[in-house]
Parts: C-alpha cells; structure tokens; sequence
C-alpha cells in the first residue's frame, strides 16, 4: 500500500508540488476539486451554499478535530497517522491558498 503522503518533511517539499504529486481532491457541495481549482473559488460564502475556500478549510478542520475525538468510528482510517497528516497537508494549502488571495486583495486596496 502506498503512503498518502510523502515521506520527506513537509518544511523539504513545496506543499503544492506534494498536493499535485499526490493529487489532493478537496470535498464541496459541487463535488470534488483539484489543488489548480481551489485559485477559481471565492474566499468567502455567498449565501448561496456554493463553494467557497473558507467552507473548505473549516470542512477540514472540523475533519481533523473529529480524528482525535475518543471514539474511533472508522478501522480504515485509526485515528491519526497518516490520514492526519493528509489532512494537515490539505488544509496547509487550502490556508496558502487564502493567504495569497488575501495578500492580493489588500494589494489592490491599497494601490487603488
């Protein structure tokens, strides 16, 4: 069975090469995305239960959470591990994502 992550440490590897050589999907209401997809999607909700980057980093923080909660509700995926850095690795490029984004909204605040 193959890793789900790379085995170099995350502060070695572009998390973005990590997140296309491994071919992270990200669950919204309109299906899965790919990494490239995350750029097109507004920052935050609409109102209109449409994708959004905010939806998806607290989709995965709340995935996270539930992996430490005492019960373990699943035997493929044991609490931890590697599904948890999977996990981590997602929402760390979701929040690049955002943080790019947001620096370039305030960039063209500032220079307008």
């Amino acid at each position: 069975m193959t890793s789900l992550i790379t085995t170099v440490p995350a502060t070695d590897v572009n998390i973005f090469e990590l997140a296309s050589r491994r071919k992270f999907r990200y669950d919204t209401p309109a299906g899965q995305l790919c990494t490239e997809q995350l750029w097109d999607l507004p920052l935050e909700d609409a109102g209109d239960g449409a994708a959004s980057l905010d939806a998806v980093a607290l989709s995965l923080a709340s995935q996270l959470r539930d992996l430490k909660a005492p019960v373990q509700e699943s035997f493929v995926h044991p609490l931890g591990g590697d599904w948890e850095t999977y996990l981590v690795r997602k929402l760390e490029v979701v929040r690049a994502v955002i943080a790019c984004l947001l620096a370039e909204r305030q960039a063209a605040s500032t220079s307008s």
